[in-house]
């Protein structure tokens, strides 16, 4: 997509200090975010809850980027796909749905997300019309057509929701909340400390406790990492 647009993209990562121990503690700098926008920026890409390290955005922090998407006439593109996957009580908030958002977002959501199928590869963009046609033509001349088969189990998935399990995505955060409490303290027990997610399900463990003697062979190009994944 990038190179069919012709486009750059910046990347401006989250920063921390110390040791976290939450991906709560992973902060965005909106002062490096807005030194990256330029007068050709188009567009601001949130991935809220972020796979990697889990972090959910605050309220305040979306608000903020929503006033530099305001203040710089920009799109924003809200990959949401993990949004029922949020833990410790903490709300997910949707960008769109912020004052003066609607008109600027585009929110991706993800049944392989939401309902464990992520091998059905199917999810849904919501879009003000004058940007949906937009990606229907870009759908059209790219994967041309969707799974329909998959796409009506969705549906019928909602619509059970809706009719017979109004409580399904309570349960189903509480038994992803239990399956990462519990591989956060198996970690923590074998001195993998774990970096806890407030959102998602991917957990980052840190090895560095593990004596490089055990795994590192200094004459392999393969990164620490790497061979600490591999050993």
């Amino acid at each position: 997509m990038e190179a069919i647009a012709h486009a750059v993209c910046k990347y401006v990562p989250l920063r921390f200090s110390g040791q976290p121990r939450s991906s709560g503690e992973y902060k965005l700098d909106l002062e490096e975010v807005e030194r990256a926008i330029t007068t050709k920026t188009k567009l601001i890409v949130v991935n809220n809850p972020q796979n990697v390290p889990g972090k959910v955005y605050s309220l305040q922090e979306l608000d903020a980027i929503a006033t530099l998407a305001k203040k710089h006439n920009l799109y924003v593109l809200a990959d949401e796909v993990y949004e029922a996957m949020t833990y410790d009580g903490i709300q997910h908030t949707r960008m769109a749905s912020l004052p003066g958002m609607w008109n600027r977002t585009i929110t991706l959501g993800s049944a392989g997300k939401s309902f464990s199928v992520t091998g059905w590869k199917t999810g849904w963009a919501i879009a003000p019309p004058e940007i949906a046609s937009a990606l229907w033509t870009m759908h059209q001349n790219t994967t041309f057509c969707s799974n329909a088969p998959m796409q009506e189990a969705i549906a019928v998935g909602f619509e059970r929701i809706m009719d017979l399990e109004p409580d399904y995505f309570d349960k189903f955060r509480a038994e992803f909340e239990g399956r990462r409490n519990r591989l956060c303290a198996i970690l923590d027990k074998v001195h993998l400390r774990p970096i806890v997610p407030q959102g998602s399900y991917f957990v980052l463990a840190d090895f560095t406790a593990i004596p490089e003697s055990v795994y590192l062979d200094p004459s392999d190009s393969a990164t620490k990492d790497h061979q600490f994944c591999r050993w």
